[in-house]
């Protein structure tokens, strides 16, 4: 098959794995198969990772040995399976011939899905504008199959990545970057909110040159970030939780989501301390955490599969505290990377994650994981900084 139309292929291939967050997930793991496979034809010699590079691996292994430790639990080999997607991004994005389309495969993405829920939503006879971001919150898991938080990180991240698109008009730039911010609040996730306002603040702190221009730009974000938190309803409900906390847990008393976010924390919490050695092993969490439950005496732990919500916690509810450390570590490692390297979208994306899986599972549930993975092992071997500067889309 001629070069081009193996380019033609694989390019395609891209644009279908990088919609995971609507389509069926097969759908994306075929594709990102069928790119590992064309990856191989290219470059048999060149496909299989160095020695250094297996370091990638670690939370992978940390999860499996977190697993084989405590039995092979039949529980634990879903999750075991979803490292494979990270196994995958590795072997692609670290030699494929074109990888550089995904940040825009991604941004298109992003963008048709959050015109096509718009487009369906406003057309709902259920929408009023009351209640307009709480009902689409509400409808989203029902009719796209997908978190609403894992949606708003999606889409945040998405407008990070176009801000530090040089090939696109600044118009463009900012229209797109303007309605995926707009539809991903609407959504109301505080943490995608606070990690997207925490990476703007330092791209203005990196590439703004000038302490005035800084201030200026800086007390624009304040604004713009009180004016989503006081105006938006979805932003101004998660927000407002936060002041409101009752944690009696008693019977009949509605929860919000912070409210079980922190008694989930708490039982979290209370099982890594009995079992903080060898944790209570990769599938057994669940488990583990809805015996806890059993003393709240609340049935909304109950109506859904809560997990921990923090995925440093979950590693060491997996493994123990060494497994927890060894991620951590991973972690640093990975900043030290990007700093050694001046890689600084690596830099603002290890920002943006680290901020997330406080408080969701993300390498839990197979569209956190591609999200993560892909994004990760992307910018990871990506190290060609971007030309130019990326607050000028914002400032323009």
């Amino acid at each position: 098959m001629p070069t081009r139309w193996l380019d033609q292929l694989e390019i395609a291939l891209i644009y279908a794995m990088a919609g995971f967050l609507f389509w069926p997930n097969a759908v994306s793991s075929i594709s990102m198969i069928g790119l590992i496979v064309l990856t191989l034809v290219r470059k048999r010699k060149a496909f299989l990772p160095s020695l250094k590079e297996l370091i990638l691996l670690l939370p992978a292994v940390l999860i499996l040995v977190g697993w084989a430790v405590h039995g092979f639990t039949s529980a634990g080999e879903m999750e075991v399976q979803l490292w494979a997607t990270w196994l995958g991004a590795l072997l692609y994005f670290r030699i494929g011939e074109q990888r550089r389309h995904f940040p825009t495969a991604l941004a298109l993405n992003s963008l048709a899905q959050a015109v096509v829920v718009l487009s369906v939503f406003v057309l709902s006879d259920h929408a009023t504008a009351d209640n307009f971001s709480q009902f689409m919150r509400d409808q989203l898991g029902d009719i796209f199959g997908v978190h609403p938080t894992y949606v708003s990180a999606v889409w945040l991240w998405s407008g990070i990545w176009i801000v530090l698109e040089r090939s696109w008009p600044v118009r463009y730039r900012q229209l797109t970057v303007g309605t995926l911010v707009i539809m991903a609040v609407l959504f109301g996730g505080k943490m995608p909110f606070i990690g997207f306002v925490a990476v703007i603040g330092w791209m203005i702190l990196q590439q703004v040159k000038g302490t005035w221009k800084r201030l200026g730009m800086a007390g624009m974000l304040v604004v713009f970030m009180a004016g989503n938190i006081m105006l938006n309803p979805g932003l101004k409900a998660r927000f407002g939780e936060l002041v409101t906390l009752n944690l009696d847990y008693q019977e009949g008393q509605w929860l919000n989501s912070t409210e079980l976010r922190i008694g989930i924390w708490k039982c979290g919490i209370d099982i890594a301390s009995e079992h903080w050695l060898m944790g209570v092993g990769t599938g057994n969490t669940r488990a583990a955490l809805d015996a806890c439950y059993e003393r709240y005496g609340q049935v909304e732990f109950f109506e859904t599969e809560f997990n921990s919500h923090n995925q440093y916690l979950h590693f060491m509810l997996t493994g123990g505290v060494f497994s927890a450390l060894l991620f951590l570590t991973f972690f640093i490692w990975l900043f030290i990377q990007a700093i050694r390297r001046k890689q600084s979208t690596l830099i603002a994306f290890l920002l943006y994650a680290g901020l997330l899986l406080m408080t969701e599972n993300y390498f839990s549930r197979q569209s956190g994981m591609m999200f993560m993975a892909f994004v990760m092992m992307y910018l990871y071997f990506d190290q060609q900084s971007p030309e130019g500067s990326a607050a000028s889309t914002l400032a323009t």
